[in-house]
């Protein structure tokens, strides 16, 4: 027989021999266990938040807020997008706060103020875990906004640092997929006399004058941004480890770093009109002297692909009066198109490329 001829006889052989292979048990099994995996979203709000019996009681008792899941809002997209075998979880910052399923119960704003962020981070690890116990094989991303950022990424710390005491999710083929920050100052906030009378203003609604010596959080975060060892990158180069899980002086980015080791996507996003983290705008118009810390929303970003990315938009106005009746933009984040898209990538394992890398 000619070479041209066997070569024709033997093709389609090879070709079913392939097919075979493709169909054998063992990738069956691989494609099935693809396909059964779910995905768990947990949904950290931040400081001054609250959560209801009813808003706790909805979703089926996961929970659901008016800021990630009013319509438009990112919570509501994620769910428009049709993924399988999905759960939307809200965590809540009071003590002891969630049924053996995870569920939440309700909270005030006053959780979300008076106790220490340590006690967040292992009160997530252990409603994480609880919520996974009986759901093996589930992708778990945590998204954080503001304040609760600082918590996510506390989580994230604490279980790779081995610092603190973050409960790790149980032996069943669960695993941590991703964590995202929206406008959370991971590099803390600014002690200024006249930020922390702004401060104290923001919090009168919910902590009344209690808010002159009770309030933990605010007092955690002014001590986190004093570990930062670079103004134009205080998310990056401070260190939550530090500050708030009391290990060593180990920076956020490091940290970044370890999870994208373990192959943990961490996306800081951040808007450069949130007047928050740029008080400065109101200067003038308040007659005060308060200066802008941005940096503090972002680690470095590290390219596409790689795992850590550190993006951001622009929201809102600069205008000191518009932007303070606009929340201080500080909740665009929830309905910006390109930040919901971007998010959609990330669980789709493609870099966000609808926002630009952060300065």
């Amino acid at each position: 027989m000619r070479r041209s001829a066997l070569k024709g006889y033997l093709t389609p052989i090879m070709a079913l021999a392939l097919l075979l292979l493709a169909l054998s048990p063992t990738s069956a099994l691989a494609a099935r266990t693809s396909a059964f995996r779910s995905t768990l979203f947990v949904f950290v709000q931040g400081i001054g938040s609250a959560l209801t019996s009813h808003q706790a009681a909805t979703q089926d008792g996961d929970g659901s807020d008016p800021h990630f899941f009013r319509n438009g809002h990112l919570g509501t997209y994620l769910q428009s997008q049709g993924y399988p075998n999905t759960r939307y979880l809200e965590y809540s910052y009071a003590p002891l706060s969630f049924h053996d399923t995870g569920q939440p119960q309700p909270y005030t704003c006053k959780d979300t103020y008076n106790y220490p962020f340590a006690s967040h981070i292992t009160a997530l690890s252990q409603q994480v875990s609880s919520a996974v116990q009986n759901h093996p094989n589930t992708d778990v991303y945590l998204i954080g906004h503001s304040m609760g950022g600082i918590v996510a990424f506390g989580y994230l710390a604490s279980l790779l640092e081995h610092v603190g005491n973050a409960v790790p999710l149980p032996p069943n083929g669960s695993r941590l997929k991703g964590i995202i920050t929206l406008d959370s100052p991971l590099g803390g906030v600014t002690s200024n006399g006249d930020y922390g009378k702004l401060i104290f203003l923001r919090s009168l609604p919910c902590e009344g004058f209690d808010a002159l010596w009770n309030t933990v959080a605010v007092a955690q975060m002014q001590a986190l941004f004093q570990t930062a060892t670079e103004r134009s990158a205080r998310g990056a180069t401070a260190s939550i480890v530090q500050a708030i899980l009391n290990g060593g002086a180990l920076s956020n980015q490091k940290v970044a770093n370890d999870a994208k080791q373990a192959r943990i996507t961490v996306v800081t996003i951040g808007n450069t009109s949130d007047l928050f983290w740029r008080p400065s705008v109101c200067n003038k118009t308040l007659k005060v002297h308060m200066q802008d810390f941005s940096s503090t929303q972002w680690l470095q970003d590290e390219g596409n692909t790689s795992g850590v990315y550190s993006r951001m938009f622009t929201s809102g106005s600069l205008n000191c009066l518009l932007g303070l009746l606009n929340l201080a933009n500080h909740s665009d984040v929830f309905d910006t198109l390109a930040v919901e898209q971007a998010v959609v990538h990330i669980v789709n394992g493609r870099t966000p490329s609808e926002l630009l890398p952060a300065p």
